[in-house]
């Protein structure tokens, strides 16, 4: 197998796990930064260690912007194979959610330089 097959299969399987999450992925950031405040206050309590910026005396959340939620979101996503350990007590569930979210952008971001490095830089010749 020559670098240029292996580049190819890499592309091609990083490329398909983030076809495969685009729709859910999509989704879930929708519930999240559009639907009920619950899940990213209890994302931020789990973990954030900022609180008193994103909340006020009265525990209401600063900032109900949409975009500024989705944000938070797509930020804890990206930096939870980093930040989980300042989860206390997050349930399997929302444990397997972030993982596979987290999985889905750390895969549509390897996907999308793999392919810019392959186009631009010529590394498939």
């Amino acid at each position: 197998m020559t670098e240029s097959d292996i580049t190819l299969v890499i592309l091609a399987i990083v490329g398909t796990l983030s076809l495969a999450w685009i729709i859910p992925g999509i989704i879930s950031f929708c519930v999240v930064s559009l639907g009920s405040f619950k899940h990213i206050i209890y994302l931020d309590r789990q973990l954030s260690r900022k609180l008193n910026e994103l909340y006020d005396e009265e525990g209401n959340l600063k900032n109900m912007n949409f975009l500024n939620i989705g944000g938070r979101f797509i930020t804890y996503c990206f930096t939870f194979p980093f930040i989980q350990k300042h989860a206390q007590s997050m349930p399997i569930k929302y444990k397997v959610f972030m993982w596979l979210n987290s999985v889905g952008f750390w895969s549509l971001m390897v996907t999308m330089l793999l392919a810019f490095l392959v186009r631009h830089l010529h590394i498939l010749s």
